[in-house]
């Protein structure tokens, strides 16, 4: 049988086709545009519902091949594909041992000499002789496939049952590989025009003769009478009772029977990041409604990639300090949108009022520390609690003598700390004031056992003991150092003295 369509073909192409010219009016031109109210939807844009006109639709989603008009589909190792698609979740996957059959149980399909549309896309892998997208029956009645004559191209075959009689091609080199093509077959009154992603290749004058009759089958990927199957994918397989082109188009940018977006918000309408920590990422998400939306993807871009970047999942990451705008726009074509504004922070700095302090026992003071960003929060501890404590607030507390390390840190690591000196504390002191003979006055700030001390010794002095020195010793205490100074003072040059 092979045999035969090859030679049938090339008798066909060499002699009918070449005679085209002569015995059928082929034209190149494109027809009139249909009128808008004769299909029930826009000029020459696709109507993407099942209408009236929808005799067969089959999305190739959801991990099934099932027709949206109800007719039985046999799957014979057709597979999804959900890595390659056009449109959806999937797309069909012939492995070129594999096809789709639809029984033809009435004459749903039989168009005879009346419109209709066949439009799919395709993607192939290669390319490699007579591969069949689409056949009628199991005799050479229609087919759509790639072929050895055209290269690199498509073909379409009309014949009676036993020999092809009409023939017409997209042209060589016109199918790029692993690139999804719209194909669309249009016959309107007695013209049938090839379209190649939206471009009229070919137009042909066949008068009134009878194309599509099934009596048998529809089959995809293949045809019965051959034994060459297609190896590449199918999507959005669609025929139509209705020319849905006469003139070159855009191919469609949804998926038949496709429910458009009607809104779509975010988790967030504002967010902080700060630069050189964990916190300089963050998730956004989108929710694409009614539910029910066909294409719920969306694509993320940021007003100022030098201070947010996103990626396609919506994941925000800090750049710099500064503002941008995070914006998720919907793919289904609606052109919705929905908009985060985020603010970047500069790196975190903390600082500290004191980096050393010194305290008594029991007594108190307050560290404060300055952090930028002012809303990270800080965490305080202390290198020794037995001498030194501290709060969540900075308050630092002597438990004992001795020295402690009072540290304040932020979530990302960055520290500064305050050395802690905690002394005991010093008793009570009151002033011995000395007035000299010579009209001086000289003070001193003494605990009540130095003042003892002084007294015991003037006293002697004063009862006249010889073996008292006759002079006095205060150890006078040196500001701002931990050291002290003697003083003298001489018994003979104290007039009186006072104590407060």
């Amino acid at each position: 049988m092979r045999k035969k369509f090859k030679a049938t073909l090339v008798v066909f192409l060499v002699v009918v086709l070449g005679c085209f010219s002569q015995v059928f009016a082929e034209s190149n031109k494109n027809a009139k545009l249909l009128d808008n109210t004769s299909i029930g939807a826009g000029s020459n844009t696709q109507n993407e519902e099942v209408d009236q006109y929808t005799k067969l639709l089959m999305h190739m989603d959801d991990g099934k091949f099932k027709d949206e008009c109800g007719h039985t589909i046999i799957n014979n190792g057709v597979t999804v594909d959900t890595s390659n698609k056009k449109f959806g979740n999937s797309s069909a996957y012939f492995n070129g041992n594999s096809g789709l059959d639809i029984p033809c149980t009435s004459s749903e399909f039989n168009f005879g000499n009346k419109d209709f549309t066949i439009d799919f896309w395709f993607s192939l892998p290669s390319f490699s002789g007579n591969k069949y997208f689409v056949s009628f029956n199991s005799d050479l009645s229609f087919a759509i496939a790639t072929s050895n004559i055209v290269s690199n191209g498509l073909w379409v075959g009309i014949g009676n049952g036993s020999s092809w009689t009409y023939g017409m091609e997209t042209g060589e080199n016109s199918v790029s590989f692993n690139t999804w093509h719209h194909f669309a077959l249009v016959r309107k009154d007695s013209s049938l025009s090839i379209y190649l992603d939206g471009t009229n290749i070919k137009t042909l004058n066949i008068g009134t003769v009878n194309i599509l009759n099934p009596n048998s089958k529809i089959t995809i990927g293949y045809a019965p009478w051959f034994s060459s199957h297609l190896t590449g994918n199918i999507d959005e397989f669609r025929i139509s009772n209705i020319a849905r082109w006469t003139s070159n188009f855009t191919p469609p940018t949804n998926s038949y029977n496709n429910v458009l977006a009607t809104g779509i918000t975010l988790n967030k309408t504002t967010d902080s990041l700060t630069l050189g920590q964990t916190g300089n990422t963050d998730q956004l998400t989108a929710k694409v409604t009614p539910d029910d939306t066909t294409n719920k993807a969306v694509k993320w871009t940021s007003s100022d990639k030098s201070i947010a970047t996103v990626d396609e999942n919506g994941k925000i990451t800090a750049v710099k300090e500064g503002t941008a705008t995070i914006t998720a726009t919907t793919q289904d074509g609606s052109n919705l949108s929905s908009s985060c504004t985020v603010t970047v922070a500069g790196a975190t700095t903390i600082s500290l009022n004191k980096t050393s302090d010194l305290i008594d026992i029991g007594g108190n003071d307050t560290l404060t520390a300055t952090v930028n960003p002012a809303n990270i929060g800080v965490t305080w501890s202390s290198s020794d609690s037995s001498i030194a404590t501290v709060d969540a607030n900075g308050n630092v507390k002597g438990i004992s003598a001795g020295t402690a390390v009072i540290t304040v840190a932020t979530a990302d690591g960055k520290k500064v700390s305050c050395t802690v000196t905690v002394k005991d504390q010093e008793p009570s002191k009151s002033k011995l004031t000395l007035y000299m003979n010579d009209k001086t006055i000289r003070e001193f700030y003494l605990t009540q056992d130095e003042i003892d001390a002084f007294i015991d010794w003037y006293n002697s002095k004063s009862a006249g003991d010889v073996t008292v020195q006759p002079y006095y010793v205060f150890n006078v205490s040196v500001p701002g150092k931990s050291s002290t100074k003697k003083s003298y003072v001489w018994f003979m040059k104290i007039e009186n003295f006072e104590v407060e």
